[in-house]
């Protein structure tokens, strides 16, 4: 459990991050029911099926990087949690932002929702625009087949 100051800027953000990211998986995910129900209704030929499957590929790579970056910060938040706490000897729920500084900035998830903004969470919000951009053109491009 954080501090309430940290969390009053964190948790939030991070609670829709995750949401976000979710989302965009089932999007992605569900494009390959239509794929394979196309493909058994006999409307897609052998070319267009590899077409749409391997358009599937940079979203999925986005994504993955996306969330292992947020996984790799989380971690990284943690650590510097522990460290302070074990400096100041107290509990790492009592480390506040006071306390944090500079480092609050580790906390920030999605640039304009918590501040201050780091650029890891400007590439999360650019990573998740970029794939909800190529989920959405790879539906298009499901659709033109039709």
């Amino acid at each position: 459990m954080l501090h309430s100051t940290i969390e009053s800027v964190y948790s939030k953000p991070y609670s829709l991050f995750k949401r976000l990211v979710s989302l965009a998986f089932t999007l992605a995910g569900c494009y390959w029911i239509f794929i394979y129900a196309l493909q058994f209704a006999g409307m897609l030929d052998a070319g267009h099926l590899v077409e749409l499957r391997s358009g599937q590929t940079l979203p999925y790579f986005i994504l993955l990087s996306v969330w292992g970056v947020e996984y790799l910060r989380t971690s990284r938040r943690l650590a510097t949690v522990i460290k302070i706490a074990n400096d100041k000897n107290i509990p790492p729920n009592q480390v506040s932002a006071d306390l944090l500084g500079g480092r609050m900035k580790q906390f920030s998830v999605i640039p304009l929702i918590s501040t201050p903004v780091a650029i890891p969470a400007v590439f999360n919000t650019v990573g998740l625009l970029v794939s909800y951009g190529l989920i959405a053109r790879q539906y298009v491009k499901l659709l033109q087949l039709l």
